[in-house]
């Protein structure tokens, strides 16, 4: 009997699918493809993901756990003979919403936006409030991927919203973190002990499948507060990003690049649509001026951005809107080496955090794949000028194939800034987008051929930045198979993982080659 068998058998058809379309799929992520897996098992709930798991390593098979799938860097491709993809989307349910103890507790599969949206009745959410892609991007997926953008500034990353979690381990069983393990104990606590949480947190689903995820809640602050701002100066941009963070003055900001401002510009998604008007509005407690907001923000269309330069936009929050202005007031001081813009981006992106995948093609439908690296503030400016001189050395043969690279900074805590380039190049849309973007959307982009050439000269400068991200010292979401890991590990640490990896997974069967490991 096959695996598959094995796995129809112990599930039920409704559970495992072994079409030739949907192995083709989950073969793949944003922006690479790999072995196409046996199967798909799509749980509903604990007891028949651990049961797959389960049947899947005792008949000789391997795992690999899949949020959304909104990664670029190898996580959730299969990379061994005889995988099944473990796809989490059926297990989306919201379990426990804590409000008196500040805590909820959501099936792997939830994504942000389904969090958000159920919490936000209640005046409700969790510190750290999920990345741009909300919409399709599961809380489990983030959590053992890392994730960062709403709320990062102030709250720091995904992990940093966890309180506990439970997991399905390489042999089937399910291993509790966090208060939840201690019997008549509530979740709501993480560190009792070791922080045998953190183990779980980051590790690209190599230790185990995340069944369901505890976190952190708090109110809905009553306030925000909106800033733009055009800086000529790389230098004086990144210095004040970094004035900021140390203060703490925001819960969320990104600086783009002349690059990334055009392609917006180009694209126009920031400022199309009733939609995203309606939301405003409806999102607003001030009817009139959301209004009148709304109405500048049609009337401006794509011109709200700017054209040149580099852009800065942040997002403040506060108990009162007194309190906001304090803190707007001190952001516009910090930021005075450039020039005030009007907000609206940071307005409209607050009110409707979560967009469609058809951002993360180029303005023209083109493809697209970021890397990214997380430093101290100190050296933001230093690796953003390697990184440019890196690029710069591929600028004839990027203009003679259409290849555009763009930056895009952000701030994480108080301590950290990441950096990211955006790689956009002319090829043909794969199965992902087809199956994840509304059609309709993607009829307002052209058809591209494929084109070897751009695709080895895109492989060839990822590989550089990664090359550069390492010996500058940088660490990395997202880790997968794409950026270095267990090799960077000083012999101690290595053996200490590795023996951690031995514990929960001794036959390398829980997604072999995330992290470097097998």
């Amino acid at each position: 009997m096959s695996l598959a068998d094995h796995l129809v058998k112990a599930l039920g058809p409704s559970l495992v699918t072994v079409e030739p379309d949907d192995l083709q799929y989950y073969s793949m992520d944003m922006y690479s493809s790999g072995e196409a897996p046996v199967a798909v098992v799509l749980p509903t709930n604990v007891d028949e993901l651990s049961e797959g798991v389960r049947v899947t390593t005792s008949n000789g098979g391997v795992v690999v756990p899949r949020g959304g799938g909104i990664s670029y860097t190898g996580g959730v491709v299969p990379s061994a003979n005889q995988s099944v993809v473990v796809d989490m989307s059926r297990m989306n349910r919201v379990l426990d919403v804590a409000e008196r103890d500040m805590y909820v507790t959501v099936e792997a599969g939830c994504t942000w936006g389904h969090l958000r949206d159920t919490l936000e009745a209640d005046g409700l959410r969790t510190p750290f409030w999920g990345p741009l892609s909300g919409n399709y991007a599961t809380v489990g997926g983030s959590v053992s991927q890392g994730a960062v953008l709403w709320g990062s500034s102030r709250f720091g990353t995904s992990s940093e919203s966890v309180l506990g979690l439970e997991v399905v381990v390489a042999d089937g069983s399910l291993l509790t973190t966090g208060m939840g393990s201690i019997e008549g104990a509530r979740p709501g606590w993480r560190h009792f002990g070791p922080d045998l949480t953190g183990i779980f947190l980051g590790d690209t689903g190599a230790l185990g499948a995340k069944a369901t995820v505890t976190l952190r809640l708090m109110r809905t602050p009553k306030a925000a507060g909106f800033a733009s701002f055009l800086f000529d100066d790389r230098c004086a941009l990144m210095e004040a990003m970094a004035e900021v963070a140390r203060d703490g003055l925001i819960v969320a900001g990104f600086a783009l690049d002349p690059v990334l401002t055009d392609q917006r510009i180009r694209r126009g998604s920031l400022a199309q649509g009733a939609e995203a008007v309606r939301s405003m509005i409806g999102g607003s407690k001030n009817k009139l001026k959301a209004l009148k907001d709304a109405a500048r923000i049609v009337a401006k269309g794509r011109g709200f951005v700017g054209d040149d330069g580099y852009t800065l936009h942040l997002i403040a929050e506060g108990r009162s809107d007194s309190a906001v202005e304090h803190d707007l007031r001190e952001i516009r001081r910090i930021c005075s080496a450039g020039s005030p813009m009007d907000e609206t981006v940071p307005r409209l992106l607050y009110t409707r955090p979560f967009g469609s995948l058809a951002s993360a093609l180029g303005p023209e439908g083109q493809r697209w794949a970021p890397l990214h690296v997380l430093i101290p503030l100190s050296l933001g400016t230093a690796v953003w000028d390697a990184t440019d001189d890196l690029v710069r050395r591929y600028r004839d043969r990027m203009d003679d194939l259409d290849v555009e690279v763009g930056f895009m900074a952000s701030t994480v805590s108080t301590t950290t800034v990441l950096l990211e380039a955006v790689v956009t190049w002319p090829g043909p849309r794969t199965m992902f987008y087809e199956r994840n973007i509304d059609h309709g959307k993607l009829r307002r982009f052209p058809e591209h051929a494929r084109s070897p050439e751009a695709e080895d000269l895109v492989g060839e400068m990822r590989d550089a930045l990664v090359a550069l991200f390492a010996d500058v010292g940088g660490a990395h979401f997202q880790i997968g198979t794409r950026y270095s890991y267990l090799d960077r590990l000083d012999p101690a640490t290595r053996a200490l993982l590795m023996s951690v990896k031995r514990a929960v997974d001794p036959d390398n069967v829980m997604n072999p080659g995330a992290l470097g490991i097998g």
